[in-house]
């Protein structure tokens, strides 16, 4: 009892769930916090943890219980009158989404002090217990827990402030715009609702057609006139206020050249312009924020259709749904379409291998920064039914409770009153996986394909840094050298037939769409015709590109200059991967520099046949390019992307002029080409925008780093971006606070090179210092060893002839990678499925031609 203590509002206390596991105060047993520790253990784990922690004696536990009672006729009036409408797009704040006030139950909690082994217990509040165990019991209790420590409080969606607020142009002599809003009309359609008011030149004209959203757009279903106004008027003007939002508290503004909405920091003064007084207006139309929210309240489960189908909800292992956790669907996608790898399955999703991994793990380490046992915790769950038998039991209960108030138990209501613990929730994956990293340890939603590279590469450095926990485990595969394999470039002088073979790792096959390529274009003409002289007649038809129109462009070669020489490159599998993940590259750099999306179908066959694209070597009368006589690398080609090693870089020196002159710093264009596997300019510039926020974009690139595409590709020995080895700057920084240089190395390994957090690491360390950096520097060691290692072993199949057959796809519905919304359709047992944050349900008609990326296993 002497290691048993009060929690302050400062330290960590998990209260909300198990540390491995998914068991919660609402599980049968409860969540047993430990009172030395405040970690979290459900009934199944609790005694492992006491028996780790406590060597002299028995430990003591806060057992939380937590039980579902139905509501009294008289509560369920009183939710009715309470119920009101959410007006801001925000989570726990007034006026936003309030939480479970609309279920037809209320949680009943009980808290007991346990002895642990003995599992003696004692209700609590008890005045006869020592006031240490009293105290330490009330702090957990009232403690607001990890999972709001690691969440945003009040998250809500915050528009910045736009550039062109401060030097936005206003032309003279513009049209007075009247108060009224009867008054206001488009002056294209004549529609007198959802009007934008151009802060330039005073168009007004409906705004932009959103997809799910009703009456957007101008009448009959066209584009607003507002954004091809903007188009129409060379792109000059780029701001337009929603005039029916217009009030003394501001207004919707929104900014169609950098394709969001904004703040105007100088609105007051633009209104005016048009003679509107910002003060004496008021609201008189939903905002944009209330129009998503609408829109959310539409996505009732029972509503979503596949060719006008109901789909049938699916439970149960491997139908197990995640919980967004706010905007987190990228994430959920890529782990249910990982899920469906058996390797991956087999490896970490068993609860044997769960087990194990609990049971090597370091007993002094908070197993919340235990990547192996937290990504293992995951796809456990996901993968058993531990959830859906639990909710079956707590569903019998509960309709014996309402049986007991003189009411008769729908089965129907109490299964959709239940339906939340069905589920799990990956809060602490999600806050480990993304710690450290500029993206993806925010709110803010993200590109699927770039977590996936991420998830390797973090995933890949947990494996080779404990490689001795993973042979431990059943049928264990690397997670990352699953999805990789060897690319050929072959560089060809048709003049001599001399040639040169270079190959690279590689993991996701990247597919450009050529939409000229498109099969059905008299179609899509016809209906792009009668559209514009007949809005909103007929089904919207979208140009259809075959995918071996899509396989030919990758095939082709391409003139190049390479070693001073005048050369035909070509790209070819050298090995075929177990899995092959292909991104469909739907989203591009408009002229204007805003991201863009294809809208295109690309159908995608179950079976897909790769052999014409294997590499065939040296063929019979090609010769061996020689070396450069200075020996010096190739002019053309990138060391990071091309498989090459330390050493300078080289770089074309045309395509960094061309990144240059976009505006963009030299340093970040360096960092472009090294990120991208082959790197054009669209390609570096796609780059670019998803990584102008890198607190180290304008960085020169370290020495010998690179291949941030291949690196995280299949968790290679070169490390990029954030991951990569501390800088000098970096070390300089902790040295010059008074610290050993080998001392700030590992503070910056072992804290991913964030210098707040390595010298918060190195002043915590205490007398322990010396040997914590000896451990994190031995480790890197060995880490590094065996990613050497494991790129010498070789990747893929070189055997395969290249046939694969499709397991599954995760689809983006949206604009671009910065907003909208990821599922994920998966094939199991011979039956699709689609997988939509918490919602599993059998899919009718997968959308194959609209899918982002693609895993297919291979069969021969």
């Amino acid at each position: 009892m002497s290691s048993v203590k009060k929690p302050t509002s400062y330290d960590r206390v998990y209260k909300d769930e198990c540390m491995f596991s998914f068991s919660t105060p609402e599980s049968p047993g409860g969540l047993f916090v430990n009172l030395s520790t405040w970690k979290a253990f459900g009934e199944a784990f609790v005694k492992q943890d006491a028996a780790a922690q406590s060597s002299t004696g028995p430990s003591l536990y806060l057992q939380q219980l937590w039980e579902r009672r139905p509501k009294t006729d008289e509560e369920l009036k009183e939710d009715e009158a309470k119920d009101k409408e959410t007006t801001k797009l925000a989570i726990g704040v007034e006026g936003g989404f309030a939480g479970l006030e609309d279920k037809p139950y209320k949680l009943e909690k009980s808290n007991f002090l346990v002895v642990v082994p003995s599992m003696e217990k004692v209700l609590l509040p008890c005045v006869d217990l020592p006031e240490v165990v009293i105290q330490a019991c009330e702090g957990v209790i009232k403690h607001q827990g990890s999972v709001v420590q690691d969440t945003i409080q009040e998250w809500e969606d915050k528009p910045q402030v736009s550039r062109f607020s401060e030097t936005l142009e206003q032309l003279p002599n513009v049209p007075r715009i009247s108060p009224k809003p009867s008054d206001w009309v488009c002056a294209v359609c004549g529609r007198r609702q959802n009007l934008w008011l151009n802060l330039s030149d005073g168009f007004v004209g409906c705004g932009r057609k959103q997809w799910g959203v009703d009456d957007t757009g101008c009448e009959g279903g066209r584009e607003g006139a507002a954004v091809l106004h903007f188009d129409d008027t060379g792109r000059r003007f780029p701001l337009a206020v929603k005039l029916g939002t217009i009030n003394a508290k501001g207004a919707d503004v929104y900014s169609y050249a950098e394709n969001d909405m904004v703040e105007d920091s100088k609105l007051k003064e633009h209104l005016l312009h048009f003679g509107i007084d910002l003060a004496a207006m008021e609201k008189t139309e939903k905002s944009l924020a209330e129009l998503q929210i609408e829109l959310n309240k539409k996505f009732e489960w029972d509503r979503i259709t596949e060719a006008g189908k109901k789909l049938e909800p699916l439970a149960g292992a491997g139908y197990v749904g995640l919980v967004n956790l706010g905007n987190t669907c990228y994430m959920n996608s890529i782990m249910q379409l990982l899920a469906a790898v058996p390797e991956v399955a087999e490896s970490y999703g068993q609860t044997q291998a769960l087990q194990l991994l609990v049971g090597s793990r370091d007993m002094q380490a908070d197993p919340a920064d235990d990547l192996l046992l937290q990504t293992s915790k995951v796809f456990e769950g996901l993968l058993t039914d531990h959830r859906h038998r639990q909710r079956k039991q707590l569903e019998e209960k509960f309709a014996q409770k309402v049986e007991a108030l003189g009411r008769t138990a729908d089965s129907t209501g109490i299964e959709a009153a239940f339906t939340d613990l069905d589920v799990v929730a990956p809060r602490m994956f999600r806050t480990l996986i993304g710690r450290g990293h500029p993206e993806f340890a925010t709110a803010r939603q993200q590109d699927a394909e770039e977590f996936l590279q991420h998830l390797w590469e973090e995933v890949s450095k947990a494996e080779r840094g404990q490689s001795g926990r993973c042979e431990t485990l059943p049928a264990f595969r690397k997670l990352a050298p699953l999805f990789a394999w060897e690319s050929e470039d072959k560089y060809k002088e048709g003049a001599t037939s001399c040639v040169c073979l270079k190959k690279t790792r590689e993991s996701v096959l990247r597919l450009e769409i050529p939409q000229e390529a498109a099969t059905n274009m008299l179609e899509v003409r016809e209906y792009e015709k009668n559209a514009k002289d007949l809005p909103g007649a007929g089904e919207k038809v979208l140009p259809r590109v075959p995918v071996q129109a899509c396989l030919d462009l990758l095939a082709q070669a391409e003139p190049v200059a390479f070693r001073g020489r005048q050369c035909m490159k070509t790209t070819r599998f050298a090995t075929f991967p177990s899995y092959l993940v292909i991104q469909m590259k739907r989203f591009y750099t408009a002229p204007d520099w805003t991201a863009k999306k294809m809208e295109v179908e690309v159908p995608m066959p179950e079976d897909l046949d790769l052999s014409a694209l294997k590499a065939e070597g040296m063929l019979a009368g090609e010769q061996e390019m020689p070396e450069e006589p200075d020996g010096g690398a190739p002019a053309q080609q990138n060391t990071a992307s091309g498989g090459g090693g330390g050493g300078e870089h080289q770089f074309d020196e045309m395509l960094l002029v061309t990144l240059v002159s976009m505006g963009f710093s030299e340093n970040a264009c360096k960092r472009a080409c090294l990120a991208v596997p082959s790197p054009n300019a669209d390609s570096c510039l796609n780059w670019l925008f998803e990584h102008s926020g890198d607190p180290d974009i304008n960085d020169p690139p370290p020495p010998g780093s690179g291949g941030g595409a291949q690196a995280q590709a299949g968790g290679g020995a070169a490390g990029g971006g954030a991951s990569g080895g501390p800088g000098e700057e970096q070390i300089g920084m902790l040295v010059s606070m008074g610290f050993d240089s080998r001392s700030a190395t590992a503070a910056l390994i072992a804290n991913k090179n964030d210098v707040g957090a390595a010298t918060e690491w190195l002043f915590s360390q205490g007398d322990a210092l010396v040997s914590s950096v000896e451990t994190v520097l031995s480790e890197k060691e060995k880490t590094d060893a065996a990613a050497a290692a494991e790129a010498a072993a070789g990747i893929g199949n070189a055997e395969a002839t290249g046939r694969y057959s499709l397991i599954g796809f995760v689809s983006h519905m949206g604009s671009n990678t910065s907003t909208g919304h990821y599922v994920a359709h998966i094939k199991k047992h011979g039956s699709w499925a689609i997988f939509n944050d918490e919602k599993v349900a059998k899919s009718a008609d997968p959308p194959k031609e609209l899918g982002y990326l693609y895993c297919y296993k291979l069969t021969g």
